[in-house]
C-alpha cells in the first residue's frame, strides 16, 4: 500500500497546531493541493502554489464571477497563473 503525506496549512491555528504559515514553507514537494480559502485570498495562494512548482490545484470557494467583474477578473488571473505553469484546476 502506497502512503502520502498530507500537510496541512491553517495561519489561524498555529496557536493551537504546529503547522506551516504558507505553501512557500512546506519543506518537501507537493503534488496537489485542497485550498479552502476566501475568495479575496485564493490567487496569492494559487500563486504560492506555482512557485511551489505544484501541478494542480483543487479549489473550494465561491466568490468570483458570481461576485461580479472584480470576482471575474480574479477568476482570470487565477487561470492565468494556472495555465502559465500547466497547472490543473478544479
Amino acid at each position: 500500500m502506497r502512503r502520502y503525506l498530507i500537510v496541512l496549512l491553517a495561519p489561524l491555528l498555529n496557536q493551537y497546531l504546529r503547522l506551516n504559515q504558507n505553501i512557500k514553507a512546506t519543506p518537501r514537494d507537493i503534488d496537489v493541493a485542497i485550498l479552502m480559502t476566501p475568495p479575496d485570498s485564493t490567487l496569492q495562494v494559487v500563486q504560492d502554489c506555482a512557485e511551489k512548482g505544484m501541478k494542480g490545484v483543487i479549489v473550494f470557494t465561491a466568490g468570483f464571477g458570481e461576485r461580479g467583474a472584480e470576482g471575474k477578473k480574479i477568476e482570470q488571473e487565477i487561470c492565468r497563473v494556472a495555465r502559465s505553469r500547466s497547472i490543473r484546476v478544479i
